[in-house]
This record gives C-alpha cells, structure tokens and sequence, in this order.
C-alpha cells in the first residue's frame, strides 16, 4: 500500500505524539478571537499538509536533505527553530487577514495530528522520547 511508504521505517517517540497532540490543539487555541473559520482554507491546509507530510516527505529531495550530517541533530534543531523565528516576524510584519490564514495553518495542523495518529497505528506502538 502505498500510505506506508509515507510513514518513517521506525516506530513513533513520545515527542512526535506530543508534537501531535500540540498541532490538534493548534486550531482551536488560535480560533478563539476569530468570529469564524473558513472551511475552504482549512481543507486547503489539510490537503497541503498532507502533500507535505506524505510524497514530498519521502521524496529523493528530503532523502538527500536528511543525509546532510554536517550540521547533526543540534545543527537541524537550530535551522527548524530559525524558520520559525522567520514566519513569526514575518507574521508579525505583514498584515496578513487572520481569518484565512489561522484557517489554512488550522488545517496543516490538523494534517501533521492526523499524520501523528497513523503513524502510530501503523506501527502499534510509542517507542522512546526521541
């Protein structure tokens, strides 16, 4: 089938279920001071998300990024954390209407926690933090 090659060839962490737990959380948090959501972006980000975290995630491009050691584990920590300083001052810079972003970022999120559960039902089993 092919949804398996989606998933890593190694059992989930607990830190990737959290992760999930947190992107699920996401949309609702973030929708409290908006009058309403907007469907179409969220089923717009879901499908993006997915996209994302199935055939583009385990395409020759990522292999190749992943094989990229030099920077090790710490190394890729900073690069994430530095890409989410940027979209964070980029969002605090641009005036972005909220409705269809917080809607389109929702259902990423909902697409990463639903990404999170298969990959856990996949394999059966939690292994280890990291």
């Amino acid at each position: 089938m092919v949804l398996r090659s989606w998933y890593p060839d190694h059992p989930p962490t607990w830190s990737t279920v959290i992760t999930g737990c947190i992107a699920l959380l996401w949309l609702p948090l973030n929708s409290i001071a908006l009058e309403t959501i907007d469907w179409l972006w969220v089923s717009g980000g879901a499908i993006v998300g997915v996209i994302a975290l199935g055939p583009v995630a385990r395409s020759l491009a990522e292999t190749r990024v992943s094989a990229w050691d030099r920077v090790g584990k710490n190394g890729r920590r900073i690069v994430v954390l530095c890409i989410v300083a940027a979209a964070v001052a980029a969002g605090l810079w641009i005036d972005a209407p909220p409705v269809p972003t917080v809607s389109f970022v929702g259902g990423f999120m909902i697409a990463i926690s639903v990404h999170v559960a298969m990959h856990v039902v996949h394999f059966g089993e939690i292994r280890g933090w990291l």
